[in-house]
């Protein structure tokens, strides 16, 4: 993974005795004479502002909710880099070549730490890819969304890349850059919190009823902020108030709208109805909004219209982005599970009709209600889960993005 960088007097190479090189820079020569070599490792002048840059990227694309894709874009990126820039350093007899011949010497032993790390990042890379749906391409308004086929697809291609990118690692430049090492390190830990993140159990979790008829997406969802923006591991931007929301629409042969895409009325999750996902009773809701145009959004009312579902024991489900004047309850209507209470609007801060669902801590939303806010992870009963193209229905199921889930008998 490590990028090249300007080339660097005030560092030169170790020699190795793995065999000549051509082109082999062995020593400095300058009009006092000859210096002995120096270290292979350096800092180098123009890395640490290439790792900088690089690592401020993801911060950013992280702050806009495009990590997934940022990281989706950069294997294949970094190939059509690096193998055009070490083919041309090939002929210009600028690479190292030891660890394909002798790994193990002592001379070589920076070049085979580099080479692990690299490894580390591309392993931790490639379980993310096949066992989560992290790549998955969203298009926002257009509303595109991958078959199967296209997801498997995209999903080797991407790992091929990754492990040419790790080969690649056995054939590197006569430095060993410690910034760009250094980069590659905290993408590996990265990785590392969002494997785990993805795959633990959830902790205090809330089993309520699916809210919706028919079979519905999971856009977001799960314990990673590469499978649900909602989720701020790396960066609490959002805070605790959303951070374990699902986002699910309606797709239908890889599209969630038929027709025009610029009207509401084409999307598959505009107007279908919201049913409670429990017995409680209504403790906020918020009716008025108007249903945004596609390509726009509310930066005031972000949640949109709402409502609030107290549960009982101090957990509270949230429903939001519902349809305007769509609501049939009021603040304090008693419901009962599968009781129709709203639809799916495109109301608050949204690129395309959708549910935003959550389990809270608190009777209200909106910016007067967030503080001490908190959510819970939420378990669904009583229905069919897809996820990888396998169907299963487990006694509670726990939704992430990628899967499709509809009622049981729905």
């Amino acid at each position: 993974m490590s990028t090249p960088a300007a080339d660097d007097p005030s560092a030169f190479p170790l020699p190795s005795d793995s065999g000549p090189v051509p082109g082999r820079q062995r020593a400095q020569t300058t009009g006092a004479g000859t210096r002995g070599p120096t270290r292979s490792v350096a800092v180098g002048k123009l890395s640490p502002l290439l790792a900088l840059l690089g690592l401020l990227g993801f911060v950013a694309a992280d702050l806009v909710g495009l990590l997934p894709l940022a990281f989706a874009a950069l294997p294949l990126g970094l190939l059509l880099v690096l193998v055009p820039v070490r083919w041309w350093r090939a002929r210009r007899g600028q690479l190292e070549f030891g660890l394909l011949r002798h790994p193990l010497r002592r001379e070589l032993r920076p070049y085979l730490l580099q080479a692990g790390n690299d490894w580390l990042f591309w392993g931790l890379f490639v379980a993310i890819a096949i066992a989560t749906p992290t790549f998955t391409l969203l298009t926002g308004p257009v509303g595109l969304r991958l078959s199967p086929g296209g997801h498997r697809a995209v999903t080797v291609l991407l790992v091929v890349a990754a492990i040419a990118l790790a080969a690649l690692a056995l054939v590197t430049y006569r430095r060993v850059y410690l910034a760009t090492n250094l980069l590659v390190a905290i993408g590996w830990g990265f990785l590392a919190v969002q494997l785990i993140g993805i795959n633990r159990p959830p902790s205090d979790p809330v089993v309520i009823d699916w809210p919706l008829a028919g079979e519905w997406y999971v856009a977001h969802g799960g314990r990673s902020d590469l499978i649900n923006a909602h989720y701020p591991s790396s960066l609490p931007l959002i805070g605790p108030e959303q951070a374990d929301a699902l986002d699910v629409i309606q797709v239908q042969n890889g599209r969630s709208f038929s027709g025009d895409p610029q009207q509401l009325t084409s999307y598959l999750a505009f107007g279908q109805p919201v049913l409670a996902p429990g017995d409680g009773t209504i403790t906020d809701l918020t009716d008025t909004l108007p249903d945004l145009p596609i390509g726009t959004s509310d930066n005031t009312h972000l949640e949109g219209n709402y409502l609030v579902l107290d549960l009982g024991g101090q957990r509270y489900v949230m429903l939001a982005h519902l349809k305007q004047g769509s609501t049939r309850v009021a603040v304090g209507d008693t419901v009962e599970r599968g009781q129709p209470i709203a639809q799916v609007g495109n109301s608050g801060d949204t690129s395309e009709p959708h549910l935003h669902l959550q389990v809270q801590n608190g009777p209200k939303f909106g910016p007067s209600a967030q503080q001490g806010l908190r959510t819970y992870p939420l378990l669904l009963r009583d229905v069919v889960l897809v996820r990888g193209g396998q169907q299963s229905t487990p006694p509670q199921a726990d939704p992430r993005r990628d899967d499709r889930i509809r009622q049981v008998g729905g």
